[in-house]
């Protein structure tokens, strides 16, 4: 009896460790990633503002000014909207793996860790019945 239950912790913790460290994985690649993606927009807007001064300083006419100011607008706007689409594709990637994670790792509390192990459900352990 206490080998079961013994086996079963054993088991459980195993698994559960093993998940734990599989959902880290997860989470640090998809916070890496989103990092860098800060990282991308924050110097895209220092880019943008440095632009911006040498246009002030260099253009002498305000029409040049006006066409200039409007080409670095669309250009940045191209660069944020990029970065946009490639942050939403980090978290969607996230999303996948987290939802595969959960289909593999959540299962009801009645059930063994693993397939493959002997341990019982708790609820097939007596003590454990007693003890509830």
């Amino acid at each position: 009896m206490e080998n079961q239950l013994f086996e079963y912790w054993t088991t459980s913790g195993s698994a559960f460790s093993e998940s734990m460290r599989a959902l880290t994985d997860i989470n640090t690649k998809t916070l890496t990633k989103v990092g860098e993606q800060q990282q991308a927009l924050t110097h895209t807007f220092m880019e943008a503002w440095n632009r911006q001064i040498q246009l002030a300083t260099d253009v002498k006419a305000y029409p040049d000014l006006l066409s200039a100011q409007t080409k670095l607008a669309t250009e940045q706007w191209n660069k944020y909207f990029a970065i946009a689409r490639d942050t939403a594709s980090v978290f969607e990637a996230g999303k996948v793996e987290l939802t595969a994670w959960v289909e593999k790792n959540v299962q009801p509390a009645n059930q063994p860790a693993s397939e493959g192990s002997s341990a019982k459900p708790m609820s097939a352990v007596p003590s454990a019945r007693k003890a509830a």
